[in-house]
């Protein structure tokens, strides 16, 4: 007996509308007089969107675990990854790039060690690459 969630787009959709229009209903029995009436509706409208982002971000991590479930976990790290995605992916990228500048150092030096042709540039350039690649991997390794 197969008791996996169904991975049918329309149950997900019908999930995210029904939480949708709870937090609707919730929000209209709040006290919005510090609010616009354009203002509450742009608030709605970001709780909605950002309610959307959360769901399918969970329903995306469980999914990642292979779970039957979306668990208290799950929404708590897709909420994280929500909350940093973006400083995240430029620290991630930074990191990479850092790996890619230090191959093509490490493969001029090797090149220049395999070669004997040094110049006081070419050494200065590989230190300096390689330092700024370490600093960039360590960073991308640390904020991730």
């Amino acid at each position: 007996m197969n008791n996996k969630r169904p991975d049918n787009k329309n149950t997900n959709k019908d999930i995210l509308l029904k939480i949708i229009q709870e937090v609707d209903k919730r929000l209209e029995k709040i006290n919005h007089s510090p609010f616009s009436t354009e203002a509450f509706e742009t608030l709605k409208e970001k709780v909605s969107q950002y309610i959307t982002e959360l769901v399918l971000e969970s329903i995306k991590t469980s999914e990642r675990y292979q779970s039957d479930t979306i668990s208290k976990t799950y929404v708590e790290r897709a909420s994280l990854y929500l909350f940093s995605s973006k400083s995240r992916k430029l620290y991630k990228n930074l990191g990479m790039l850092g790996g890619i500048i230090l191959g093509a150092s490490v493969s001029n030096i090797f090149t220049m060690i395999t070669s004997r042709n040094y110049s006081t540039l070419g050494v200065i350039l590989a230190i300096v690459l390689v330092s700024s690649a370490i600093f960039m991997i360590t960073l991308g390794m640390v904020k991730d």
